[in-house]
């Protein structure tokens, strides 16, 4: 995920060799747990990039989350 910190536009580059339904779930949460984002990509690419666009988003720090079949992975996110 870069860039991080970021103004606006996140790309968020994945693995998706082994997501057999080739559905990924990306959500973004603010400090408090509430879901201020949420966007479902579905690929049958082996690496994908999105953007996501956080200019809506006011300054401070959220949580990305990426699920996946059988995999689930969280990072921490600035947006300036």
């Amino acid at each position: 995920m870069y860039p991080n910190p970021t103004q606006g536009i996140i790309n968020i580059v994945y693995d998706n060799t082994n997501n057999s339904s080739g559905s990924t779930v990306i959500e973004l949460f603010d400090m408090q747990g509430n879901i201020v984002k949420s966007m479902t990509n579905v690929s049958t690419e082996s690496t994908v990039l999105m953007q996501v666009d956080l200019e809506e988003l006011r300054h401070g720090m959220y949580y990305v989350r990426l699920s996946q079949t059988g995999m689930t992975v969280q990072k921490p996110i600035v947006k300036l």
